[in-house]
């Protein structure tokens, strides 16, 4: 047999098994499946490729060590041998994809495993494989193979997906369902210019047909607080969470999904702010990328927190990606599973080809504008990842209520928000204007993909709600942020003191209230050295005990220059605990968010003129014909609805759904310490100066 005619058959021995393979990914995941070119490069090109290679370097291989006479053979050998060693650095490239694309790397595994599998039980039965080979059956196998793997693949794709299909119109029937989609930062600045483009159909679709507004944040705008709000109706002080440690025990109330999850709905939340550590609710809780561990429930969706902290504890920790210090590391050998089962659960072949051609454009450069561009794509892929996972579990449980939180255009606004509106930025080059512009739209246009999937599971009786913390806009170069950490530390304040910087505001939060006073005195007392003026102004925030608003002295607009301050006999340079915004960060949040309706009952194609992210929870809940609660801070969009909705059922109120009122719940809150890491974690995400 030539050399060739091994290599083919190896060839074809990997595509066999390819497909094979492709039939267990596709019958386990009904949306693996997804695009026709990748399909074709993974599954069918890459593995004749591969086995051809593999064919061609094998047979000599081993004729060369099994032969007496290899040494006279050197030319030969050498050829071979540069072979075989571009192979293996093939093997390695390939490995490197495991880093993102691990499921790839895998894949070509078990394709070489199977392969040498079949050679050996060939070399087994051989005479049995000569009779088959040479007789007329030979010519009938290959076919057969053939036609029963594409028989496989339709079942396992289309057969699958079907019975997803039927289950989700078995499930619509009369009784109201919902799908939040949290997109923190979004605005309207980008999306409606993008709509009229034609770049976001399924944003389009979904104004067209139902209702939107800005959506007026809340002070501060600390997306934690924020989220917490949107989910409870309730101001900060009621609820609980102050700022991004806050876990679910700090919580002083109930939010939408536990008043729902006490009437028996079901509830599948994914990636929400303040759900770690998860507690058992009828459905899934998958916890926020600030959670500190990878519990989730039920303890199966565990793989998708552990894979998300090994990606961000070993290679996002520079960059910000955590918030808070790892509990465990994981290492690359021991994250093979959860690839797996991410895969098991949705993950699609487009994001693993996504995945890897970043990675491949990051490996294959050192063009510091091309990294810092895959930089953020690496964030993309993120989102890729959690929206099949979340739309492929939303398909097969089809919750009543339905949670999915994305933190991709604030991650990306931040950074890149310099090359969008460059005039706003001195300094900007040209050639970075051209290459980088795009990376918002871009996230942007991928959020729309990511509705796209989650739309496609939709029932006639499920509403759509969209919604954002805060939009965005330019930084001001006018503007400094205090470093709040650094603050503490020089004036000496007390534990529970704490102040952040949430891009062009500073607060100031006293846990304790006997030492408000002690704190904002000593805050006082630091002033300018020529001009004796203070430097901060500590401002009581109307409706917020123990929370002040702290503005830098005015003077610095006009001339920051290189100031000291002074308190009593000590000195400190300005820069310790100043520096402008905009060199950290040039996206900063602006007041107006997004709100978008869609569904059954709700006005078309209709703007109203005001929302407030206290609103959301008092309108999801009239939704679902629930009594609306007279603690809450917000009230239901009434303007949103059709006028018979309310015709059919007037609203109706109660006190509160907490057993007591929240002006009187007594809860001990934890003073917690923030280490070093997590200190750098914040300052790399602008939350701390």
């Amino acid at each position: 047999m030539t050399i060739v005619k091994r290599s083919f058959l190896w060839a074809e021995s990997f595509l066999v098994l390819a497909l094979l393979l492709l039939f267990v990914l596709s019958y386990n995941n009904p949306f693996f499946i997804d695009s026709a070119l990748a399909l074709i490069l993974y599954f069918v090109l890459l593995p004749f490729v591969v086995g051809g290679i593999f064919g061609l370097v094998s047979y000599p291989a081993t004729r060369l060590i099994s032969s007496h006479r290899a040494a006279r053979k050197s030319e030969r050998a050498g050829m071979w041998s540069v072979s075989g060693f571009l192979f293996c650095i093939f093997l390695l490239y390939l490995f490197v994809l495991f880093i993102w694309g691990g499921a790839l790397f895998l894949k070509l595994v078990a394709l070489v495993v199977g392969a040498v599998f079949l050679w050996l039980l060939s070399r087994l039965f051989r005479p049995l494989v000569r009779t088959l080979c040479r007789s007329s059956i030979a010519r009938l196998v290959r076919p057969i193979v053939y036609v029963v793997l594409i028989l496989l693949l339709v079942v396992g794709t289309v057969g699958r997906r079907a019975s997803f299909d039927h289950q989700r119109l078995s499930s619509a029937g009369d009784e109201p369902k919902l799908l939040l989609v949290g997109f923190d930062g979004a605005t309207w600045k980008l999306i409606k210019p993008m709509m009229e483009r034609g770049e976001l159909p399924h944003y389009k679709s979904l104004v067209e047909t139902g209702s939107y507004a800005n959506l007026e944040s809340s002070d501060p705008m600390l997306s934690p607080q924020i989220w917490a709000s949107i989910a409870s109706g309730k101001l900060p002080e009621k609820h609980g969470v102050l700022d991004f440690l806050a876990t679910t025990e700090d919580l002083l109330v109930k939010r939408i999904w536990d008043i729902l999850d006490e009437r028996g709905h079901t509830i599948g939340i994914f990636g929400y702010f303040t759900t770690s550590p998860p507690y058992p609710v009828n459905g899934f809780m998958i916890p926020s990328h600030q959670a500190l561990g990878s519990e989730t429930y039920p303890e199966k969706y565990s793989f998708y927190r552990k894979l998300h902290l090994d990606l961000a504890g070993l290679r996002g920790q520079q960059s910000g990606v955590r918030l808070v210090p790892l509990e465990e590391r994981i290492s690359i050998r021991e994250s093979i599973p959860y690839f797996l089962q991410a895969i098991r659960y949705g993950v699609r072949l487009s994001t693993l080809d996504y995945m890897s051609r970043v990675l491949l454009s990051q490996m294959g450069t050192k063009d510091k504008l091309t990294r810092y561009r895959n930089t953020g794509r690496i964030k993309l892929a993120k989102l890729k990842i959690s929206s099949d996972i979340f739309a492929y579990l939303t398909a097969r449980e089809m919750p009543d209520l339905a949670i999915y939180y994305n933190k991709t255009p604030d991650n990306i606004s931040h950074p890149y928000w310099r090359f969008l509106e460059p005039e706003k930025f001195p300094g900007v080059s040209k050639n970075a204007v051209e290459r980088l512009r795009d990376m918002i739209p871009e996230s942007y246009r991928e959020t729309d993909l990511a509705l796209g999937k989650l739309l496609r599971n939709r029932t006639k009786n499920q509403t759509v709600l969209i919604c954002s913390d805060h939009g965005f806009k330019a930084a001001d170069s006018k503007v400094y942020s205090l470093k709040g950490y650094t603050l503490i530390k020089a004036r000496g304040l007390p534990d529970g003191a704490r102040i952040w910087s949430v891009m062009d505001d500073s607060y100031l939060v006293v846990d304790d209230s006997s030492l408000i006073d002690l704190v904002v005195k000593r805050l006082r007392e630091l002033t300018f050295e020529e001009e004796g003026l203070p430097f901060l102004e500590v401002e009581p925030m109307p409706r917020r005990p123990g929370y002040y608003q702290l503005k830098v002295n005015p003077l610095l607009r006009y001339s920051p220059g290189d100031r000291q301050l002074r308190c009593g006999e000590q000195s400190f340079p300005l820069s310790d605990f100043l520096q402008r915004t905009s060199q950290i960060i040039s996206g900063v949040h602006a007041r107006d968010g997004v709100f978008l309706i869609n569904g059954a009952g709700i006005k078309q194609n209709h703007e109203i003129s005001e929302a407030s992210v206290l609103d959301m929870t008092p309108t999801m809940l009239a939704l679902y014909r629930y009594p609306i609660a007279r603690d809450f801070d917000g009230t239901v969009l009434k303007d949103v609805f059709q006028d018979e909705f309310f015709a059919q059922a007037e609203l109706q109120f109660i006190d509160s759904y907490e057993e007591e009122s929240t002006a009187t719940v007594k809860k001990e809150r934890r003073i917690k310490e923030l280490s070093e890491d997590m200190i750098q974690q914040l300052k790399a995400l602008g939350y701390l100066r």
